[in-house]
């Protein structure tokens, strides 16, 4: 039913001229908070300021560029409105339908990150924050915050691949450091049970160490799933913080009862003892030892199914404990002989940086005949001697 005090006050306005009314419309619809009805208000008012009917019809003149271009900023300086009005309320849902169209990210980003996390909303905030990639870091602290590790394990592993890697990287972090925050305290609480005194600041490295019967066959502090599927994403980790937890965890998981153990495909198939290798080289620790480890794995592997995994983590822990040399070695030797002729590759490029190191990668395109990635690689090597 029309408010009569509402329709009287459109009237009042109308007879002023139709500028006067939308901008009564505009206030109306504002202030009730309906704002697809402002969205279309907007609208009018951008297409009136170009000399164009009020709604769209087929009989609208055609508009030259500079006005087609006024129209289009006019059009989504309106969705940018409605937007904010949207999310400040509240309502993700229809707020990102006016987001969407504006491709602005920093906005987005803000604009999520804003809303204040409700029962009713989480969900929301959780689709368009982590699902469509507006917030994913923000996204996925909720999520863990709110459903748990098992819920984040499963939501990385189905969604991460839509990332790129530094996303990837962050987004395995997060989900690190709540499990080993997790599991730390697990431990503290335990020893704070059986001994009354404990450190609370020490680390969990620290506490293994002074209380040797922790981890018993059967006394673990986490589900052993969780520790192996956590193990095995923290290689996506980038940073030496980060990789000193996951070590930490796989120092851990040695301890475990072989009841609580996991076979994992190679070259972590000894899952604990494998990871621990991998993370001591990333924190700086037993390089040359971790690299002799990986390169037995990757021998073992000829010929096999996973030989290109063993090789593909030969050559990123090369790369990563500094020895690019090395990994264009490994590529060259390892992967370029398994890939097929009219393939190119993208770690060949990725990984070299130097003129020698791309004429490596170009000697192997030419004994294989392979005319693209031959041409591609001196090209590549030339930018790099530019630079």
């Amino acid at each position: 039913m029309i408010d009569p005090q509402t329709l009287q006050q459109f009237q009042a306005s109308a007879e002023n001229g139709i500028d006067e009314a939308l901008e009564f419309l505009h206030q109306q619809f504002l202030n009730s908070g309906q704002f697809h009805r402002l969205f279309d208000v907007l609208k009018m008012k951008a297409r009136r300021s170009l000399g164009l009917r009020l709604l769209h019809s087929e009989s609208d003149p055609a508009l030259g560029e500079k006005d087609q271009e006024k129209l289009e900023t006019k059009l989504l300086e309106a969705c940018r409105t409605v937007a904010k009005l949207y999310f400040a309320e509240g309502n993700l849902n229809d707020g990102w339908v006016y987001l969407q169209p504006l491709g602005d990210e920093p906005l987005a980003k803000e604009l999520i990150e804003g809303v204040a996390v409700t029962e009713d909303n989480f969900g929301s905030i959780i689709e368009v924050a982590f699902n469509n990639g507006v917030s994913p870091l923000h996204g996925y602290r909720l999520m863990l915050e709110k459903t748990g590790t098992c819920n984040g394990i499963t939501a990385f592993d189905v969604h991460a691949t839509q990332f790129d890697r530094q996303t990837i990287s962050g987004l395995a972090s997060v989900l690190l450091n709540h499990f080993h925050d997790e599991i730390l305290a697990n431990v503290i609480d335990h020893v704070a049970r059986i001994e009354k005194d404990v450190d609370r600041s020490a680390t969990l490295e620290e506490l293994l160490q002074q209380h040797q019967w922790l981890v018993r066959e059967g006394g673990h502090h986490a589900d052993a799933t969780h520790l192996a599927s956590i193990i095995r994403i923290a290689r996506q980790t980038t940073t030496v913080e980060d990789h000193r937890l996951a070590l930490s965890l796989a120092n851990y998981g040695c301890r475990l009862g072989e009841d609580f153990k996991f076979s994992s495909d190679p070259p972590f198939e000894d899952l604990y003892v494998d990871h621990r290798i991998w993370f001591e080289a990333l924190s700086g620790l037993n390089v040359d030892q971790a690299i002799e480890h990986f390169t037995a794995k990757a021998d073992s592997c000829k010929g096999e199914f996973h030989e290109m995994s063993a090789a593909e983590a030969l050559v990123d822990l090369q790369i990563r404990t500094g020895d690019r040399d090395s990994a264009v070695e490994s590529v060259v030797q390892r992967l370029l002989g398994q890939t097929d002729q009219d393939n190119l590759p993208a770690s060949a490029f990725e990984i070299a940086r130097t003129p020698s190191q791309y004429e490596k990668i170009a000697a192997v395109f030419r004994d294989q005949g392979n005319f693209a990635g031959l041409a591609f690689a001196k090209l590549c090597g030339a930018e790099s001697e530019s630079e």
